[in-house]
């Protein structure tokens, strides 16, 4: 194939013309300017099939652009935009989350008809996140609650789950689900055979979720406050804490 957008390349594959073939999007560290457009987002579309995939290298070459939505992650004060995009495909379009350098994350979104087009800026700084430079994402619903979850790494090799008022469907929500303020204490971490809680009064129900995005474990909390792990493999592990109007992740190490 032989593509080379540019440097620092971050790539999501998704069918952006919607003729059931995954076209190449991909975020890249500097900022490009082609046909009276600026972006820093390459579109590479496919034009093989199925079984043999095929891509123009020339992302100057139509239907590619080196300038996909008009998306451009690059502020005042940082000499690159080094987009990382993650795509969700929506009931009428497309809504797009963007890791950038200097650590904002950018929503945007499309209607499939306005796909080749400048895409809206529905903001830029998701939820407030702020993890340091460089920082790419991935998004799921990984409690089930009806809101989108982000795992977000950064350049130190940090990385860092937070709640989300984005829903599944690529909309932002205006009601936003309370999180709460209180501390909430989870110990032994690392744990071996079982967690114990305090201050997860009104909390109602929990999951345990895997590093990868996995249920392993959900059900009511016990007025013991006390989750038993002992049957789960050796890693991280998030504690998805539900009640009736709050939610809280909390991260914990299971050891042998």
């Amino acid at each position: 194939m032989n593509i080379k957008p540019g440097q620092n390349t971050k790539m999501e594959i998704i069918d952006i013309n919607q003729d059931g073939l995954g076209d190449f999007v991909i975020g890249e560290r500097n900022i490009n300017a082609w046909n009276e457009r600026i972006g820093n987002i390459n579109y590479f579309e496919n034009i093989g099939s199925i079984d043999n995939p095929m891509f123009n290298p020339d992302v100057t070459i139509e239907p590619n652009t080196p300038t996909f939505g008009d998306i451009n992650t690059k502020i005042s004060g940082f000499a690159t935009g080094s987009s990382a995009p993650k795509g969700i495909v929506t009931e009428d379009g497309f809504t797009f989350v963007i890791g950038s350098e200097s650590g904002n994350i950018y929503v945007y979104e499309t209607t499939f008809e306005e796909s080749n087009g400048t895409f809206e800026e529905v903001t830029n700084r998701l939820s407030e996140i702020q993890e340091g430079k460089l920082v790419t994402c991935d998004i799921a619903d990984i409690d089930n609650d009806g809101f989108m979850e982000i795992a977000v790494g950064n350049s130190r090799g940090g990385l860092s789950i937070y709640n989300t008022i984005l829903q599944p469907n690529g909309t932002l929500s205006s009601n936003e689900p309370i999180i709460v303020e209180e501390a909430i204490f989870i110990h032994p971490n690392p744990t071996k055979d079982f967690i114990f809680m305090e201050g997860v009064e009104g909390f109602t129900n929990y999951s345990i979720i895997s590093s990868n995005g996995q249920f392993v474990k959900k059900g009511e909390l016990l007025s013991s406050n006390i989750l038993e792990v002992a049957a789960l493999n050796s890693g991280i592990y998030f504690l998805s804490l539900q009640g009736e109007s709050k939610q809280q992740v909390l991260k914990f190490i299971k050891t042998k």
